[in-house]
């Protein structure tokens, strides 16, 4: 069987906790949509989120987020919108 693609992940303000994993990344070529907003996350964004390169929309607004901004969510060529304010 073949697994499953994901397309969306929407998981805004739903009282979300901890890091991202680097783990992220393997969610697949076919993500679109990784929603974060409005959480608990805190940590920095894993670089491994530049695997998901068909990525359109990334926002992580309203968390505890730290560090800088990977330079490899340059590879997410399809990125039309982001979302990082209040961090």
């Amino acid at each position: 069987t073949t697994a499953p693609r994901v397309n969306h992940v929407t998981l805004g303000s739903n009282r979300v906790g901890g890091n991202i994993p680097s783990e992220i990344g393997l969610l697949g070529e076919h993500l679109e949509l990784l929603l974060f907003d409005r959480n608990n996350v805190g940590g920095t964004i894993p670089t491994t989120i530049g695997l998901l390169t068909n990525l359109e929309y990334f926002n992580i607004v309203v968390n505890g987020v730290t560090g800088t901004i990977p330079t490899e969510l340059g590879r997410c060529a399809s990125m039309g919108r982001v979302g990082f304010g209040m961090n």
